[in-house]
């Protein structure tokens, strides 16, 4: 009887781990922090909403740079290994964003973060948007 019980309580905590899925370990910017940093030149805001969530809209962050979450190993090491990487994306629990900051972090970005509550927490706030045909701040080539 007691075996089974141990049994079960072993499976019952396999399935909630297999549920909750990878745990992802990034580091994450508010809002506030992100909006006092625009603009400066050793920042570099990535927007990587979906083609479907980018063609919905018309603006992003001022300076944002669009880039696609599935071509990251094209464009991801053209930005400076010094910069401070400002990922953000349209979910709210950053879980897009998240993934793209931690692989910054695993190509050796030390001050790469996730958008605490994304684009939604931005406008929420009535932070300032432009055009997305608004020049971006693209990063020099090759240079790391």
């Amino acid at each position: 009887m007691m075996m089974r019980q141990i049994g079960r309580i072993l499976l019952t905590i396999g399935a909630l781990l297999f549920m909750a899925g990878p745990c992802l370990a990034y580091q994450t910017m508010t809002k506030e922090q992100l909006k006092d940093m625009l603009g400066k030149p050793e920042v570099y805001v990535i927007d990587i909403r979906t083609p479907d969530q980018w063609n919905y809209t018309t603006n992003k962050i001022p300076g944002a740079i669009h880039e696609k979450k599935g071509e990251m190993a094209t464009w991801g090491k053209k930005y400076p290994k010094d910069a401070v990487i400002v990922v953000y994306c349209n979910c709210d629990n950053e879980s897009t964003s998240g993934a793209v900051a931690q692989t910054f972090e695993e190509m050796g970005y030390k001050k790469a973060y996730a958008l605490k509550g994304g684009w939604m927490a931005w406008l929420m706030a009535k932070y300032p948007t432009e055009k997305k045909d608004a020049p971006e701040t693209k990063p020099a080539e090759g240079k790391q």
